[in-house]
């Protein structure tokens, strides 16, 4: 298979590709997809991204399979999963996984992280079993200085678009103890609730080339998208801002804190 080769949109250009997606998403999982980690992901600046919804199976399952069905020509995937209720009298709620075959394309290009493999248009499941493989025969090389059980974090990192030198900080902040904080990358535009759009290092390492991409890619990005022409319309819109107020009303009372790392925040 022939590896593809991607530059992520800018964020005007992922603003223009928002006019369909949202529009096939509807009332309730449209305001949600505006998340800025959602918003990197359709850009290709991610390969994929958890989105954490306020709604149960009930609410939303059928309308997310519909909604990813239809989202195959601009090779973006949402597939919903749901989460085990805090009680066994609530019903379960739904995390979507968000993916871009244009970002796994990017993410794969970018990395240095031996043993993962250029993304190709075969098989996504096919790519991640040999990438993860590759990494495991890297590990027992000795080219990884932590242990074997970090390897799916450091995948999974990937995926998410995360520069290759913060994700072995972060595996070796928490693998030797969580001895001392960690900066804080500041990426504008954190758009409402849920995952933070931002990663961790050693300070030391803020001026690695990697860093450095990321950081200014995602800056760039982001803002362009937040002050389109099309989400300064839509944002004002009654549809959309009653689905942020049931998104954040949900955050509030239910969801956790998912970034519990000390961080410094810094400005590169």
């Amino acid at each position: 298979m022939d590896t593809i080769r991607f530059t992520p949109l800018t964020g005007t250009e992922t603003a223009v590709r928002y006019e369909t997606l949202y529009s096939l998403a509807g009332p309730k999982l449209g305001p949600l997809l505006v998340d800025t980690n959602v918003v990197l992901t359709v850009a290709g600046a991610r390969g994929a991204t958890n989105l954490y919804t306020p709604y149960t199976r009930t609410d939303i399952w059928q309308q997310a399979i519909l909604l990813d069905k239809k989202l195959g020509e601009l090779g973006i995937a949402i597939t919903p999963a749901a989460i085990a209720p805090p009680a066994p009298a609530h019903e379960q709620t739904i995390v979507l996984l968000v993916e871009n075959l244009r970002g796994y394309a990017y993410v794969s290009e970018r990395t240095r992280i031996p043993g993962v493999l250029p993304f190709t248009a075969g098989s996504v499941n096919e790519w991640m079993h040999q990438t993860l493989q590759g990494m495991k025969k890297a590990h027992n090389k000795g080219q990884f200085g932590f242990p074997a059980v970090y390897l799916e974090k450091l995948f999974d990192g990937l995926l998410e678009g995360y520069p290759d030198q913060a994700l072995y900080d972060e595996i070796a902040w928490r693998s030797k103890g969580e001895q001392s904080a960690l900066a804080s990358a500041a990426i504008p535009y954190q758009r409402y609730s849920g995952c933070r759009h931002t990663f961790a290092f050693y300070p030391e390492h803020a001026n690695d080339p990697g860093i450095v991409k990321t950081i200014s890619l995602w800056s760039t990005i982001l803002p362009q998208f937040y002050t389109s022409p099309w989400f300064t319309q839509v944002e004002k819109t009654d549809s959309f801002q009653q689905g942020r107020e049931t998104s954040h009303r949900a955050d509030r009372k239910t969801r956790q804190t998912l970034f519990r790392t000390p961080t410094l925040s810094v400005a590169i």
